[in-house]
């Protein structure tokens, strides 16, 4: 039978219908993922997994450390279906305990270390999580805040803790995994029913404000998302992949650590993104292939000369950053679109430079459906206007988990999910590429006449000036909002102002009212959990009784230019 055997209350599952026509044409198939892996890891045994500067782990081992530790969960009397919160950074111990879930049946949750009170406890009752994995080494005691959260969310049990003693009311990863026979271990998992329309992990939305929504990925579908990943950039079991982003995040798993255990890769990993960590993975793990988001490339720049030899990587990609990236490590450059509620687009290395550093290229499914409408309609643009991404797909979303009210509101009246972002269509070397024109929200509303941001990034990004940038609307009691640019410096330029800046925007043409009127002059950005410049805390900063910008680092930004008329 087609569709899932046990529905999961509040799970919006794919119809009957769409999947007997994407198992037609090859899409999914009846494979789970959590077995693909199994049988990755069956085959690769002696090989390496995960490697850091330190230390390094092979799929034999991850294989039965992932069996003990899901046997070890099951004991404690989670059973499969389940929800665990995970808070670890990047490490083997993540890996291995993100593994234990899926053979277990037990659903990971997306939460990440960074993640507080208001998060986890929304979060955790949202999705009824019976189980949180903490670092116990973390620079925060997160121990100590989950036994805290415990109290606050009804449906949770079990903490456990890895690298690091486990406390009174916790339980000990590494003892969960010592108090297993491997025998044992394998006849409990084997006795777990898979089924291939299930959940398999909660993802979360990537919003901006609020508590993100809980995004269901199936085991079937997740897997053709890697799959297909993984096919359009050609990874081979002789590829390292690696990330400074969170694995956890949609991003860190479809481009890093689905596509590996599937295919056989090993994965680079280091929980540190301060610029010698970075290069020190970069120089000890040699990845050929890994995401690098600008502002972790700005931080890289400083210690350019240490990263070594850059012969084997194979592409960097990013989401605005394909120039950049070539020219720091002397490899091509792709850069991609991605939502974690589905479709992802990605550019080729075969392309020309221009699409590559341009555009974020074409789907990775031909089965990805993708329209661009005129925001606020279900009328398509013509060819070459920006509209509203909507997007249909094997590996889309058809709902939010337990979220009707949003779910009404972000699809189309035929089934397409609206993403908020801007694209727009461009004939390209390579046939119809897409270009990030923003998001609906991250627009200037000055006296009426709205812009996006991402439309003055990239204009400002390509002056020989502007390192990377970040526009952002500031309160004005005249025009409403206007443009604020906060922009890091190329390191070999002199002075920058607004009217340097205003010369450029006046050369390429942009429109005059979309120029900035206030500069801010940053050695380095806020940033996200997920190395993403941190737009919410720059807008906070911003708006601060001071007036000043703060770089990540404390230091005061320097305030440029207030205004500037236009």
């Amino acid at each position: 039978m087609i569709g899932v055997g046990d529905p999961l209350p509040g799970v919006v599952y794919p119809s009957a219908e769409a999947l007997a026509h994407y198992i037609k044409v090859g899409a999914l198939t009846e494979e789970t993922l959590v077995g693909a892996m199994m049988d990755t890891f069956a085959a690769r045994r002696e090989r390496l997994a995960i490697v850091s500067a330190t230390s390094s782990c092979t799929y034999g081992e991850l294989d039965a450390q992932s069996d003990k530790l899901a046997a070890g969960l099951l004991d404690l009397g989670l059973k499969p279906l389940d929800r665990a919160l995970f808070q670890i950074d990047n490490c083997i111990e993540f890996i291995v305990a993100f593994t234990a879930c899926l053979k277990a049946g037990i659903i990971p949750v997306a939460t990440i270390s960074a993640h507080r009170e208001a998060e986890i406890k929304a979060i955790g009752r949202h999705v009824e999580a019976r189980c949180h994995f903490v670092q116990g080494d973390h620079r925060h005691d997160l121990p100590t805040f989950a036994g805290k959260m415990r109290d606050e969310i009804p449906s949770m049990e079990h903490i456990v803790v890895c690298r690091g003693e486990s406390r009174p009311g916790t339980e000990s990863m590494e003892n969960l995994i010592a108090s297993q026979d491997l025998t044992e271990a394998r006849l409990k998992i084997e006795a777990i029913l898979r089924d291939p329309y299930q959940v398999a992990v909660f993802q979360l939305s990537g919003g901006s404000t609020g508590i993100p929504k809980v995004i269901p990925r199936f085991q079937n579908e997740y897997l053709y998302n890697f799959r297909a990943f993984a096919e359009r950039l050609d990874y081979q079991p002789s590829d390292c992949l690696f990330t400074a982003a969170p694995l956890m995040h949609n991003a860190g798993v479809v481009v890093v650590l689905g596509p590996a255990l599937v295919v056989g890769c090993r994965i680079a990993v280091t929980h540190q993104t301060d610029a010698e960590s970075l290069a020190t993975v970069l120089r000890e793990c040699k990845p050929t292939w890994f995401p690098m988001r600008g502002p972790l490339m700005q931080r890289l720049h400083g210690v350019r000369r240490s990263l070594g030899d850059s012969s084997h990587i194979k592409g960097v990609v990013s989401t605005n950053a394909a120039r950049a990236s070539e020219e720091l490590f002397n490899a091509s450059g792709v850069q991609y679109f991605g939502m974690t509620e589905g479709l992802i687009m990605i550019s080729s290395t075969q392309a020309s430079a221009d699409t590559r550093h341009k555009t974020v290229g074409t789907p990775i499914s031909p089965w990805d459906e993708v329209r661009l409408l005129k925001p606020g309609t279900e009328e398509d643009v013509r060819a070459g206007e920006i509209g509203e991404l909507a997007v249909r797909g094997p590996y889309t979303i058809r709902g939010y988990y337990n979220s009707p009210e949003r779910d009404r509101a972000v699809f189309t009246s035929d089934g397409f999910y609206r993403s908020e972002d801007l694209l727009s269509a461009h004939e390209t070397d390579i046939g119809t590429c897409y270009r990030f024109e923003g998001r609906i929200k991250d627009v200037v509303d000055r006296a009426g006449e709205k812009f996006s941001c991402q439309e003055v990034e990239d204009a400002l990004r390509s002056s020989a000036a502007v390192a990377d940038v970040a526009v952002v609307p500031i309160p004005d009691p005249i025009y409403g909002e206007r443009a604020c640019a906060i922009v890091i410096v190329q390191e070999s330029h002199g002075p920058v102002d607004l009217a340097y800046l205003a010369g450029h925007l006046d050369k390429i043409g942009l429109a005059k009212f979309k120029w900035p009127e206030r500069l801010d002059i940053v050695e380095e950005f806020p940033l996200t959990a997920a190395g993403k410049i941190d737009k919410e805390a720059i807008k906070l900063l911003l708006r601060s009784s001071s007036g000043e910008l703060r770089a990540e680092n404390g230091s005061s930004a320097s305030q440029k230019q207030m205004t500037m008329e236009n």
